[in-house]
Parts: structure tokens; C-alpha cells; sequence
């Protein structure tokens, strides 16, 4: 038999493309989304690592039970100095910094973070592109980014002004020269922020400091901009230097020949004595706790891009039971041959599974082997701390899915197979297309009980995890009832397609093999469902929540001096402006709804200019607004890009349906074609099939979506958010064209090899 099976793929092989490309995309999701978590947990281990990477040992605070850093108690700039003073430790360096404004540039595009230079230059772990640390007050190295984005060089000069409070860290300005830090907020701090004593603060200076050198510093490897010497340091710091708190590290040099747990145990029992809750690692053991940290956020991330591949893998095991099924069927004849010669039962069953294994395993094979070699040739293009990473997991991952998945729809057909007998096949005759009791009646249920779960959740309001449960339930339980519901929605349609002749055969052949149109009709609705809710719930969220935030602050723009008759008509011609209006002194001006943030800051800063106005104040309001509409756009756009795999395999899908069905249907196209059918009607017929299967998985799936985005949406939110309903028009109307597409492109191929048949040959033609 496997002589046989192998023979059958090599002489077969463009029947088995479309299943092959099916398994390929699945396996190569599943791949690229447990690559993308490796990618990310390597970059982001690999920039934060790197500043430590020339340290021999690294001060850091004791993790909590919680997983978090400990902040109860901080290092003191003092207190990491005194290391130096212990035996075999030849250099220290704290991690500290400072933020300072930049003269000439608003706080919203971005100041300086200092930070003190190493003593020990070969402690500093990035590469100088040009000049010198800096060895004097007045002196700078800044990163070549943020020298780039200032428009500085090596020997220009920038004038800084260091900060009397850290605004948003918890420090306040009681207006006696001290500070004071709100115990709640403490733990919030950035690395280097929190001193155990903050005292007195030293009034803002104002410090004019010479570009050095610049230093190759990736993006995500550091927050500091740039480097000043101690003394410079003390100047600008805003509080007493010795108080200052290292929040994050501090690195250690060992001396020339000094044992390095010998070290590390004198340094650890030093802490200990003071009463810190801190530590001290190997820079290996804190990159290890660091992705250890990192990998409960990124594994959710990992959870929910497996979801969609699982989704994709999904539609493709619909796609691939039916193709076999097909198949199947069309070889009854040799697959009875060969009952007839004393093949058995079990060895057809084994056969049909052993074709899926190859399948399986060549399939994954290339899908993997193109996503590896994709990330890897982006790794080009991509920022410099993205470090593109793979391991034997998600390889495995994907071709796990890929060969399960195409085993698992194997089953079926295999065992329709094994129980034909010789003499039916022979005949040529197949297993009735009967109606899947146990899966119809379990999804009866699942929907039943789905749709009233959400029903309550949608009226009661705030359950948002009953809400997405049984959202979810009540679609899986749509798809397990398609074949009670699709066959007759495909049937209705088919009356309602417009032509005589190719519209009766198109509809005929649809509703004749209702089993494999439902289930090429049910892949595509997997994925007009799930794009359609997403439209929906991004719409009502929008719409929604923007609708609240106009009723608390019902103003986008108010621009309390006095505006003229002149400039109050120029602002409503600007763009994005929907309204203005004076009340009380003061002039209020409305923008569009849900402009996205950039279109915001846009408008605003033209009205600034015509009103003499700070933009920054005169815009929040509309910023908060655009703020929402652009993480909804972003959180829409992602769930549609990951959709996409889905909705690629169910293009597939039909495509394989109607090219099994034109090869099944050979004989009867040629006898068509024979009694005066033309190659045009032909065609029609074909294109007109699938556009039937599409328009039935379209219909249902954007009803369905609609209801299921609107309901899921109105669970999640408390009844103090007004759910208003909508209708993404344009949204739906691109998934009805998307629709329509699909159904071209998937009979392109099926008409043209259908038309290219003669008559006599197709007539001529065996099963």
C-alpha cells in the first residue's frame, strides 16, 4: 500500500496542491507566532542585558513573591560608592539619571535624561562612533539618536536646565525648597528617581554643555541620552547627590585575580548589614530573571496570537476533510480494485492516512522553512535591537499543528473508505451525504445555550468574561449547526440568481452534494464572522465610548481669550472643524468625530496659530478623545491582519472545492457541452457556483457578526457607558467585495481547466 500511496501523490500531485497550501499557511502561523515570542523575549533580554554585558557583578533589588522588583528600600549613591572600599572590587558604577529640559524645545518633544559617566570606561558597555567620554564639567556624550534628533555633532553646544520636582513620580513641590514623596507612588518610580532621603532641593540650573562624543546606543538598550562627569552630575541633580537612590543596578569591576563568589558573598552580606532588600547577580543570572520576568506578559501575547493560528487551523481541517472526502469518493472505483485484489478494510483506511501524513509533513515543512527564512531576511530592515530569533519549539509547534491537523481530517474520509464495499465502488456509487446527528445536536446546544448566555450578559451589562464566553460558545455552536441551516440559505439564493440556463446548473450543482458545499460554504463563514464582529464591536466601542466622553466634557477646544470676528470665521474653515461657537468670553470649538490622533494634533496646532494659543492646553481635551480612537484603530487593525490567515485558508478552501468538483463533474460538463452548451455558459456555471457558496457564507456571517460584535461589546461595558447601536457600512460593504473576490479567484482556475476540456476527451475521461 504504500508503494501505491506514494505513486498516487506523484502522479496526483495538482490535486493534492490546494490541501497542501492549506496545511503550509497553518504551520507557518503557528511558527511565526511562536517566533514572534522568541523574537521578542530575545530583543528584549538582549537590549536590557547589554548594558550590564562589561560588569563582572550587578547590585540589583530582590524580586517579590509577586514576580515585581522589591522597592521597599533603595541603594544610595553613597552607599554604592562604599563598595569600592571592599576587597577584590577594583571599580563601581550606579545606574542614576536625571531629567533635563532642553532649551528651546516644549516638555512634549522630549528633554535630556543625564546620567553620570563610569568612572571605569571599559564598564561602559556600547561603542563610541565618534570623540571622547567626557572628562570635565561642561562636557557631554550623547547617543547618536537622540544627537541626530536634537541636530547636534560633536562640538556643538546645548543648554540644559535641570528640574526642581519629577513630575508624575510621586514628588511635589510644597514651595519651601523640600520634597516630599507620596508612600503610594514610591513603587512606581523610575530607576534612579527615589532617594531613601530626599531633603532639600537644590533651585533648577540652567548648565550650557558640549557634545564630546557620541556613543551607538540601540534604542531599547538604555533610557539615559547622555553622559556628564560626576561633578557635572552633583550640579545638575535637583537633590543632594549622595541621597540620590539607584533604583535598577548597579555594575561592579572586580580586581585582577579576585574570586568572584567571594566578592559576591562580602558584597551581599554588606547589603544585608544596611537592611536592603537587594541582591547580587552575574549578568547571565540577571538576564535570566529578566526573561523569567517578562515571560507571564509575554506569553499572554504568545496565548492570543496561538488563538488565531488555532482559528486558521481550524478552517483548514474543514477544508482538508472535505478535499479528502472528495477524493475519496472519486477513487471508489480503484479503491474497490483494490478490495477485489484482497486489500482489507484497515489497510485503505491506513493508506488514506498515510497520504495525509506525507501531505502533512511536506506541507508544514515548506511553511516552516518559508516563515524562518522570511523573519530572518527581515531581520535586515528591522531596528537594531530586534534580535530575530528561532527555537526547536516553534519549529516543532508548527509542525506539530500542521501534521495533527491534516491527520485529524483524514479520519473521516479514511473510514468512509474503509467501510465501502468492493461492490459499491465497483458500481461507482458513494456513501449517502447524511446529516451529522451527535455533532448537530451538541451544536444546538452550544448555540442555545450561548446566545442566551449573552443575551443576559448583554442586558445585565459589566460581565465582560460571560460576555466573550459565550460569544465564542454561540459561534462555535453557528458553525456546528451549518449543515442543518447553510444547505437551505444556499438553496433560497439560488433561486434569487439572476440568468436562465448557467444559473439553474450553478444552483443545481450547489444544493446536489449539500454535505461539501456546507462545509466549503462554513470555512469561509469562520472568517466573514469573526471580521465582521470585529468591525462591529471596534464601531459600537468607538462610536460608544466617544459619545460618553462628549457628554462629560462636551468641548474638544476652548480658547478662553478674547477671539475675533475674523479669526473665530477662520477656524471654521479649518480641517477637521465641525463647529464653533463664543459663550461666555470664551470660544469653543468641536472636531470631527473619531479623527485619529495625528489628524488631532494636527488641527490643534493650525487653531493654536490662529489664536496665539499653547496648544498643549488648549488641546487635551480632543487629545484624550483621539487618544481612544487611535488604540481602537490599532487594537482593530492587529485582529484583522492575524484574521487574515483564516480568511486566506478559506479561500483556499473553495478553491479546492470547485476544482475537485469541475474533475468529479468532467463527464457531465463534456455531455453538456456536447448538447449545445457553450464554453461561456460553462464558465458562468462554474464562477456562479461559487459565487452562491460565498454569497450564503457572507449573508449568514455578517448577520451573525453584527449581533455577536453589538451583544459581546455591550457586556463588556458598565451601565454608565451609553452602548449606542451601529452599522459599519463601509466595513460590511468591503467584507460583501471581499466576499464577492474570493469567489472569483477561487473558480478562476476550475473554469479555465474545465473550458480547456473537449467535449470528446471529458466524455472519453474514467473516474
Amino acid at each position: 500500500m504504500r508503494r501505491i500511496v506514494l505513486s498516487r501523490l506523484q502522479l496526483q500531485w495538482a490535486r493534492y496542491v490546494l490541501i497542501a497550501l492549506c496545511v503550509a499557511v497553518s504551520a507557518a502561523f503557528a511558527t511565526a507566532s511562536m517566533m514572534l515570542n522568541s523574537t521578542m523575549n530575545a530583543s528584549l533580554v538582549s537590549s536590557i542585558a547589554e548594558g550590564t554585558k562589561n560588569a563582572d557583578l550587578v547590585a540589583t533589588p530582590k524580586v517579590t513573591t509577586e514576580g515585581v522588583m522589591d522597592s521597599t528600600s533603595y541603594l544610595t549613591v553613597e552607599q554604592a560608592h562604599d563598595f569600592a572600599d571592599l576587597d577584590g572590587v577594583d571599580s563601581v558604577w550606579p545606574a542614576m539619571y536625571t531629567y533635563t529640559a532642553v532649551e528651546g524645545q516644549s516638555s512634549l518633544d522630549g528633554g535630556l535624561s543625564l546620567a553620570e559617566a563610569p568612572e571605569d570606561s571599559t564598564l561602559f558597555p556600547w561603542k563610541l562612533t565618534e570623540g571622547d567620554f567626557p572628562t570635565q564639567d561642561g562636557q557631554v556624550l550623547l547617543t547618536s539618536s537622540r544627537a541626530e534628533s536634537l541636530g547636534l555633532a560633536v562640538g556643538d553646544t546645548i543648554t540644559v536646565q535641570s528640574t526642581e520636582y519629577y513630575d508624575g513620580m510621586g514628588a511635589t513641590e510644597p514651595g519651601d525648597g523640600t520634597a516630599s514623596v507620596d508612600p503610594e507612588s514610591a513603587g512606581s518610580m523610575a530607576p534612579g528617581d527615589l532617594p531613601t532621603d530626599m531633603g532639600q532641593l537644590q533651585p533648577p540650573q540652567s548648565v550650557q554643555l558640549t557634545v564630546t562624543g557620541l556613543a551607538d546606543v540601540p534604542e531599547m538598550s538604555s533610557f539615559v541620552h547622555g553622559w556628564v562627569t560626576t561633578s557635572q552630575f552633583q550640579e545638575i541633580s535637583p537633590m543632594p547627590y549622595d541621597d540620590l537612590g539607584v533604583g535598577s543596578e548597579t555594575q561592579i569591576r572586580l580586581a585582577d585575580g579576585a574570586d568572584l563568589e567571594t566578592v559576591r558573598q562580602e558584597l551581599n552580606q554588606s547589603l544585608q548589614n544596611q537592611d536592603l532588600s537587594m541582591e547580587v547577580l552575574t549578568p547571565q543570572e540577571q538576564s535570566d530573571r529578566i526573561l523569567e520576568q517578562i515571560s507571564g506578559e509575554s506569553n499572554v501575547m504568545l496565548a492570543f496570537l496561538l488563538a488565531f493560528a488555532l482559528l486558521a487551523a481550524i478552517v483548514a481541517f474543514l477544508v482538508i476533510t472535505t478535499t479528502f472526502g472528495v477524493l475519496t469518493a472519486q477513487r471508489a472505483r480503484e479503491l474497490a480494485l483494490l478490495r477485489c485484489l484482497g486489500a482489507t478494510g484497515p489497510q485503505i483506511r491506513r493508506s488514506v492516512i498515510l497520504e495525509a501524513l506525507v501531505i502533512g509533513l511536506i506541507a508544514s515543512t515548506v511553511g516552516i522553512a518559508a516563515t524562518v527564512g522570511i523573519g530572518f531576511a527581515l531581520g535586515h530592515i528591522l531596528p537594531e535591537w530586534v534580535v530575530v530569533a528561532v527555537s526547536l519549539r516553534d519549529i516543532l509547534a508548527g509542525l506539530a499543528l500542521g501534521v495533527v491537523v491534516t491527520l485529524l481530517a483524514s479520519l473521516g474520509p479514511a473510514r468512509r473508505a474503509m467501510q465501502a464495499s468492493p461492490l459499491d465502488g465497483m458500481r461507482g456509487s458513494r456513501t449517502s451525504d447524511r446529516l451529522p446527528a451527535l455533532r448537530t445536536v451538541f451544536g444546538v446546544l452550544l448555540l442555545l445555550g450561548g446566545a442566551g448566555t449573552l443575551t443576559w450578559a448583554a442586558v445585565v451589562q459589566d460581565q465582560a468574561v460571560a460576555g466573550i464566553v459565550a460569544g465564542a460558545a454561540t459561534g462555535v455552536g453557528l458553525i456546528l449547526t451549518s449543515r442543518l441551516w447553510m444547505p437551505t440559505v444556499v438553496s433560497g439564493l439560488g433561486k434569487l440568481l439572476p440568468g436562465k440556463t448557467a444559473s439553474t446548473l450553478a444552483a443545481a450543482n450547489a444544493s446536489r452534494h449539500p454535505g461539501r458545499t456546507t462545509t466549503t460554504a462554513t470555512a469561509l463563514l469562520i472568517g466573514i464572522t469573526l471580521v465582521t464582529t470585529v468591525l462591529t464591536g471596534h464601531a459600537v466601542a468607538q462610536r460608544s465610548i466617544l459619545e460618553h466622553l462628549d457628554e462629560r466634557t462636551p468641548v474638544d477646544i476652548t480658547i478662553t481669550h478674547s477671539v475675533d470676528d475674523q479669526t473665530q470665521g477662520m477656524l471654521g474653515n479649518q480641517p477637521n472643524v465641525v463647529g464653533v461657537e463664543r459663550v461666555d468670553g470664551e470660544t469653543h470649538v468641536d472636531l470631527e468625530q473619531g479623527i485619529s490622533g495625528r489628524s488631532t494634533s494636527a488641527s490643534v496646532a493650525a487653531i493654536a496659530d490662529l489664536t496665539d494659543s499653547d496648544q498643549y492646553q488648549i488641546g487635551s481635551v480632543a487629545m484624550e478623545k483621539a487618544t481612544y480612537v487611535d488604540i481602537l484603530n490599532i487594537m482593530l487593525g492587529v485582529a484583522l491582519g492575524l484574521l487574515g490567515a483564516s480568511v486566506l485558508v478559506s479561500v483556499l478552501g473553495i478553491a479546492s472545492t470547485m476544482s475537485l468538483s469541475v474533475l468529479e463533474r468532467t463527464r457531465e460538463n463534456s455531455l453538456l457541452r456536447a448538447l449545445g452548451l457553450s464554453r461561456r455558459q460553462l464558465a458562468s456555471t462554474i464562477r456562479r457556483e461559487a459565487l452562491l457558496i460565498a454569497a450564503a457564507a457572507c449573508l449568514a456571517g455578517v448577520a451573525a457578526g453584527w449581533l455577536l460584535g453589538t451583544a459581546v461589546v455591550r457586556s463588556m461595558v458598565t451601565d454608565s457607558v451609553p452602548v449606542l447601536l451601529t452599522v459599519p457600512w463601509v466595513g460590511l460593504m468591503g467584507v460583501v467585495v471581499g466576499g464577492w473576490l474570493t469567489a472569483m479567484l477561487a473558480a478562476a482556475l476550475p473554469t479555465l481547466r474545465a473550458t480547456r476540456v473537449s467535449p470528446v476527451e471529458g466524455l472519453a475521461s474514467i473516474d
